[in-house]
Order: C-alpha cells, then sequence, then structure tokens
C-alpha cells in the first residue's frame, strides 16, 4: 500500500510483521493515510497476538521532518493496538533525539518505541522480543 511519502506493507509473508517505508518527503496527511492502512493491515491478522513495525527510514532522504512531530507521534502511537511496538530503523541523528524525547515524555507509549540500526537489526530484535516472550 502507498501513502505519498510512506510505503506501507508487510515486512515477511507470514504477515506477522508490518513495515512502514519512509522515502523522500512526507507529510503529516501521508502518516494518517499510512495510519489508517496500517490498520487496515493489522485487522487482517487481528487473532495475531503482537504484530510489531518497522519504520524504515533508509530512504527518508536528508528532507527535514514535517513540524510538529512529537503530538503526532503519540496520536499514531495511541491508536495502535496495545500489544504491539515499533522498531525504527535507519535513524539519523535528529530521529533519534526526537525518539528518544517522546519516550521521555510519553513513558507507557515510549516504551512500544524501540531503535535499531538496519531493518535486520530490527528483525532481529523482534525475533528476540519473541523468543523471551516480551511483547512491550
Amino acid at each position: 500500500m502507498v501513502s505519498s511519502g510512506i510505503v506501507v506493507g508487510w515486512d515477511n509473508p507470514e504477515h506477522t510483521i508490518s513495515r512502514w517505508d519512509f522515502v523522500g518527503s512526507w507529510q503529516w496527511d501521508d502518516w494518517y493515510v499510512a495510519t489508517r492502512q496500517a490498520l487496515d493491515l493489522r485487522a487482517e491478522v487481528s487473532d495475531y497476538p503482537v504484530v510489531p513495525t518497522i519504520f524504515n527510514f533508509k530512504h527518508s532522504g536528508p528532507a527535514p521532518l514535517p513540524l510538529q512531530l512529537l503530538p503526532h507521534l503519540r496520536a499514531g502511537a495511541e491508536i495502535m493496538d496495545p500489544r504491539d511496538y515499533v522498531v525504527a530503523a535507519h535513524c539519523s541523528g535528529l530521529m533519534r533525539s526526537l525518539i528518544e524525547i517522546f519516550r521521555t515524555l510519553n513513558p507507557r507509549l515510549g516504551e512500544r518505541v524501540l531503535i535499531a540500526e538496519t531493518l535486520d537489526d530490527a528483525r532481529t530484535l523482534i525475533a528476540l522480543r519473541r523468543e523471551v516472550g516480551l511483547i512491550v
């Protein structure tokens, strides 16, 4: 599924991990279209206990982030299935700092947002969490 600037789909054929690929410049309208698409994907597997999402920023380029990031991230996190979590991959230094600020300001939601260096690292982190039965 594609929103201008954000591509939403499954990361694996088993449909146990979803992925958002941020491509070039994106705006908050794109974010909310992608959120609706992700909720539709999640509904396809509503009986699955946990469906983590990878936010892949590898191709987001040097474009600046849209303004007012934290309130929009919070709104997105609040409508997620409470069992799920996000792993952000290929983050810039700025994005890492903003995620840490979000986690500090929103501890309950922030514990559901993790950071990995690469897509493979994100998948490994998800696999490790599954092995130990850690769902949050």
